[in-house]
């Protein structure tokens, strides 16, 4: 009997109750006997074929105890079932239960204002499980509020369930939005009429026309507490607003009742060190402020106080008082800054076991960044004082106190500050033993290893903070992935009477060490199990560890496949080591758009754009097309439009591999030489065997890259004049490549790294012609060192690249296609478009010109060094300080001077079409007929 609803499925747990229940019946009197295969007659013929499709098993002749649980087990892992058992009737098994039919997916009919997949998520349906008429009701009230706060309010969203078959159905969501409602006006009441009219103008062009939608009412109330505060209503709280419907409710006022108050007014006088804005703004905040007290006066005292002497201006005075002008009321703050001291003198008294100019240094490095500059800020020389003595503590100085603490001004001269402190260490502790309790899977030696602690070493409470971590490390490396230590809070560390000794317990729960016994898929509607599958760094019979959970995440997200990933077992937290593993996933929309515009200042003028079209899971195989256009036109000097197209595909999963192959086809016309008005004109093929080692490494081959190059002038006139003779020149190689990315972020990152390593070998025999047999190599690699916690990164990069004639026939190498220049916003800043070297203005009696052919070797070396920091954080505005220097060697030509540099400084602001940059940099080593230096601009990303 097999009947199709939709209830909530039973557990594997149960299941195997269920078994359970039979192997006690009749089925177990025997030691595992045998039986008859399992019979399906009542069964429907489609739901059959299924099950002998996927459980092979099942097709058996003869069964017994342990096949029919392996079958149970794979059924509830294929199919949803209610009430499954086996029964024994006469001389035949049979296979009784009740199957819920699965959802297949979901359908969408008049979406708008938001994508399938953002859609999907609203609902929150599990696919490919059974789903009750009131989760559903809930999934489409969560859909419909979505609307309804975009503005819809008479959005409604109905759903129909179709057949597909016994086993599935799939659901058509039908969205039936209508009209939004517009809001036309905004209206306040209760303040002056001078500030009332100022403030709904400023509203009204504030929200012109927009759809009355949460995220308006938001921005409303939040302009609004912003003009009050402007205006001084700082007691003024902001209401929610009345919402005023007009008849047919698609156009509707806000009506914003405030309480009266006073406005105020705020005077600071005397403000020499510090500006009058940032007082306002930065310390008191006068654009937004808002309060309930009354006295708020009293309030702006103790902040502006408090922001003085935290810049180092410890005799801060203000005389506050309060002016009233009719309705208003003026506060007043007239300040006595007094001078900017100095932390003049620091000493360390008291029972110290190395010398004072140690603690100095311990003191310097656990300082705020302005006491480190020497500013004499009390409260921090204290704070860092009582951090100094936590740390001895943690080095196992446990006695250690802070005796005397003695920081003030010299009265005579109130410039210079003092402080000292006197610090009692008192004794080291030494480690007496070492216990072990509940290590029962690993030797007390080993794990003696692990934590690198022994007895009669000195106890250092960081040491064994590190050491906790190795351990907890050593044991999920080794798949107990439940490990946990009972006594971390207590009882870990019992010290002798006096504190000289300690002894080490540790009260260890190991788990289980858990294996993999099935894998269990959810979410992934598009993307076929298998493709999921080879991404998993574990498959049945592995052991699990955290490390394997980590990687596989990565691994998942690299794809761009899913929005989502979560990664657990079904037996969390059980005695059971062999567990089926959820990996649960949400799918990204797979079809991507994207465009772009910039302009930089290259050649005066240079306008930038770029359109692409993708697919990244086509077919759900995580094959992967794209198309992508991009076009420069220079405005003023050239005139001329660039262009470049771009067709790729991806074919993953090689031989069910994570190798995968690429192919990419690329036709481009682009500007070569500014100066002799060359343009190259390039049509290359190139087909990728690629593969990704782990999350951070790829590699990959070209086998081959074929490119054909020809030149020609911008204009007619320009032909003849430069001799250009249109003739191709093809260059066929093959080669590895290798990235190594560590980056934190890829587009700004602030920690990490980035390596790239590439070697290319030309021959005739990958189709090379009118070139000779050569290879280039090429490494670059930039490492980003995060400080004050992110805000501040230093970036340093380094280039290199060597290209070699091994097989000479007559053609050379050409230059302007395989060689190195440098020089330009990319390499070296500084230098103009015209200045990069070697180059024909440069060298010309060294024939460094735009037909040089190279017989020998040429190489390049090129570092970057750049210090980022914060200039304006509220508007995310960056500045930063860069050296760029570098040189390329030809072996046929011997260079004066090889090694050109500069230096300069950055300004970085994102906008709304990319990241603006504006650089000046200057020559440090400027030859005769150069400029000084270059500016250098570029808005948008490419």
């Amino acid at each position: 009997m097999v009947k199709t609803f939709s209830t909530p499925t039973l557990t594997m747990r149960s299941i195997l109750f269920v078994f359970a229940l039979f192997l006690t019946g009749p089925l177990a009197n025997a030691q595992n006997p045998t039986y008859p295969g399992l019979n399906m007659s009542d069964w429907p013929l489609d739901v059959v074929e299924r099950l002998r499709k996927e459980i092979p098993e099942i097709n058996d002749k003869t069964q017994d105890d342990i096949k029919i649980n392996q079958i149970l087990k794979k059924l509830d892992k294929k199919l949803q079932f209610n009430g499954l058992r086996v029964v024994k009737i006469k001389d035949e098994l049979r296979l009784v239960g009740e199957i819920s039919a699965q959802i297949d997916r979901i359908e969408f009919e008049g979406l708008t204002d938001l994508s399938e997949q953002d859609a999907l998520s609203l609902l929150n349906l599990n696919i490919k499980a059974p789903i009750d008429d009131e989760t559903l009701k809930a999934a489409l009230d969560r859909l419909t509020q979505h609307y309804r706060s975009l503005g819809y309010r008479f959005a409604e969203v109905k759903s129909e369930i179709k057949s597909i078959s016994t086993l599935k159905r799939f659901i058509v969501v039908t969205v039936v939005p209508k009209k939004q409602t517009q809001l036309k006006s905004v209206k306040v009441e209760g303040i002056d009429e001078i500030s009332k009219q100022e403030i709904e103008a400023q509203l009204q062009i504030l929200f012109f026309n927009p759809v009355l939608d949460q995220e308006t009412l938001n921005r409303t109330n939040t302009a609004l507490r912003k003009l009050l505060s402007q205006r001084g209503y700082f007691l003024t709280p902001v209401p929610a607003p009345q919402i005023l419907f007009s008849a047919d409710e698609l156009s509707a006022r806000l009506l914003f009742k405030l309480k009266k108050t006073n406005p105020y007014g705020i005077e600071i006088l005397n403000a020499k060190e510090i500006s009058k804005p940032k007082l306002e703004q930065e310390v008191l905040g006068l654009d937004t402020f808002t309060t309930k007290e009354v006295n708020f006066g009293s309030e702006m005292v103790e902040k502006l106080k408090a922001f003085y002497i935290a810049e180092g201006y410890p005799h801060i005075d203000i005389a506050y008082y309060e002016r009233k002008d009719g309705q208003k009321i003026t506060l007043i703050f007239n300040l006595d800054e007094g001078p900017y001291t100095h932390l003049n003198q620091l000493s360390f008294v008291g029972q110290l076991s190395r010398p004072e100019s140690y603690y100095k240094n311990l003191f310097d490095r656990l300082s705020s960044a302005k006491t480190q500059s020497g500013a004499y800020i009390k409260e921090d020389i204290e704070e860092t004082a009582r951090n100094l003595v936590t740390l001895l503590q943690n080095e196992g100085f446990v006695n250690a106190r802070l005796g005397r603490l003695q920081v003030a001004t010299d009265r005579e001269k109130p410039k210079l500050g003092f402080a000292i402190i006197q610090i009692d260490e008192g004794p080291q502790i030494t480690i007496n033993s070492i216990r072990w309790v509940g290590a029962n899977s690993i030797k007390p030696e080993i794990l003696n290893k692990v934590i690198e602690l022994n007895e009669g070493q000195p106890l250092s409470l960081i040491q064994l903070e590190v050491a906790l971590g190795k351990l907890k490390s050593h044991y999920n490396n080794l798949g107990f992935i439940e490990y946990k230590l009972l006594n971390d809070q207590k009882d870990l560390i019992t010290y002798s009477e006096k504190n000289s000794r300690a002894d080490l317990k540790f009260e260890i729960a190991e788990g289980p060490k858990v294996e993999v016994q099935s894998i269990l898929l959810e979410g992934n509607v598009v993307t076929h199990d298998k493709v999921i599958l080879i991404e998993l760094e574990f498959k049945s019979g592995d052991a699990l560890n955290p490390a394997k959970i980590e990687e596989s995440i990565s691994r998942l997200q690299r794809t761009g496949h899913f929005s989502s990933i979560e990664i657990s077992t079904l037996e969390a937290n059980t005695n059971i080591a062999q567990r089926t593993v959820l990996v649960k996933v949400t799918e990204r929309d797979s079809g991507l758009g994207t465009v772009g515009v910039g302009a930089t200042n290259e050649n005066n003028g240079t306008l930038r754009g770029y359109a692409g079209l993708a697919n990244r899971n086509w077919g759900g195989w995580g094959r992967g097309w794209s198309i992508r256009g991009e076009g420069n036109y220079n405005f003023a000097d050239v005139k001329f439009l660039e262009s470049k197209v771009i067709f790729g595909f991806v074919a993953p999963y090689l031989l069910e591999s994570r190798a995968r192959i690429r192919a990419n086809a690329t036709r481009s016309t682009a500007i070569s030489d500014i100066a002799i008005r060359k343009v190259t004109e390039i049509n290359s093929g190139v087909i990728s065997i690629e593969q990704d080692f782990t999350s951070h490494v790829t590699a990959s081959w070209d086998i081959p890259s074929v490119a054909t190059y020809i030149d020609y002038g911008i204009t007619r006139e320009d032909e003849i004049q430069f001799g250009y003779s249109r003739e191709s020149l093809v260059i066929g190689s093959t080669g590895p490549n290798i990235d190594i990315d560590y980056r934190d972020n890829l587009f700004n990152p602030t920690k990490g790294s980035y390596t790239r390593l590439s070697l290319e070998y030309a021959s005739d025999t990958f189709s090379s012609n009118r070139v000779d047999d050569f290879v280039r190599s090429t490494a670059q690699s930039t490492w980003y060192v995060p400080f004050d916690l992110g805000r501040v990164v230093f970036a340093q990069y380094f280039g290199a690249g060597h290209v070699q004639n091994i097989n000479r026939k007559g053609f050379g190498i050409p230059f302007d296609k395989k060689g190195f220049t440098l020089g330009g916003r990319t390499t070296i800043r500084g230098f103009g478009s015209l200045e990069y070297f070697p180059s024909p203005q440069l060298n010309s009696s060294q024939s460094i010109g735009p037909s040089y052919k190279l017989n020998g070797f040429a190489s390049y070396q090129l570092i970057k060094s750049e210090l980022r920091f914060p200039l304006w954080s509220k508007y995310d505005i960056m500045g930063a300080f860069f050296y760029d220097g570098g040189q390329v060697i030809i072996s046929e030509i011997d260079f004066s001077d090889k090694w050109r540099d500069s230096m300069g400084v950055g300004l970085r602001y994102i906008t709304p079409v990319g990241p603006l940059s504006l650089e000046y940099a200057q020559k440090l080593d400027r030859k005769e007929g150069e400029s000084e230096g270059a500016f250098h601009l570029s808005i948008g990303v490419f």
